[in-house]
C-alpha cells in the first residue's frame, strides 16, 4: 500500500523526472502529475520532481497523491531569492520539503542558505519568511557602496518574481 514502509523500514523516495526527449516535457505539470501517480501506484512513501513552476500547477500534483511530495533543486537558480521564493511556492502548493545540492552547496554561504531553507520548512507563514529576508537585503545595501543602484534591482527581482506567479485572465 503507498505511503507504508517496506518490511524493512526503509523508506522508498522515488525520483520521478519526466524523460522524453523533450527539454519542456521535464516542467509539464500534466506528466509530472502522471509521474507522481505512479510512484505512489507502486508504493513510494515520498516523491520528489521538479517544482512546475507556478503554486497553482504543483498544487496539482501534491493534490493527486497521498504521500509526501519534495522538489528537486534544478538547475543552478540566478539567485538565492528565486531559489527560496520555489521553496516556498512549493510549501504553499501542498509540497512537503526540499532536496537541493548545487543551489546550496554553491553558494558563497551554505550554511547562512541552508538555514534560510529549515526555517522556510519550518514556517506557518513562509511568505513572511521571505519579505523578512528581502527587508534584510535591503537594509544590507543601504549600507552598501550603491544603495541607489542596488535597492531598485532588489525589489525589481522580488517583485517581478511574485507578479509572474500571478494567474492572469485570458481575453
Amino acid at each position: 500500500m503507498p505511503g507504508e514502509c517496506d518490511l524493512w523500514g526503509m523508506p522508498l523516495l522515488a525520483m520521478m523526472y519526466v524523460r522524453d526527449g523533450s527539454k519542456e516535457s521535464e516542467y509539464d505539470p500534466v506528466k509530472i502529475k502522471h509521474a507522481a501517480r505512479v510512484a505512489e501506484e507502486v508504493g513510494a512513501d515520498i516523491i520528489k520532481v521538479y517544482y512546475t513552476g507556478s503554486p497553482a500547477t504543483f498544487a496539482e500534483i501534491t493534490g493527486s497523491v497521498k504521500v509526501p511530495v519534495v522538489i528537486a533543486g534544478g538547475p543552478k537558480m540566478d539567485s538565492t531569492t528565486d531559489l527560496l521564493t520555489m521553496i516556498a511556492d512549493s510549501l504553499k502548493a501542498g509540497g512537503t520539503g526540499v532536496s537541493t545540492g548545487r543551489n546550496v552547496f554553491q553558494d558563497a554561504d551554505p550554511m547562512r542558505l541552508s538555514g534560510a531553507i529549515r526555517r522556510l520548512l519550518d514556517s506557518d507563514d513562509p511568505d513572511r519568511l521571505l519579505l523578512e529576508a528581502l527587508t534584510g537585503k535591503i537594509k544590507k545595501a543601504a549600507k552598501g557602496d550603491n544603495p541607489a543602484e542596488d535597492i531598485p534591482k532588489i525589489v525589481q527581482e522580488f517583485v517581478s518574481h511574485y507578479m509572474s506567479n500571478i494567474p492572469h485572465k485570458k481575453k
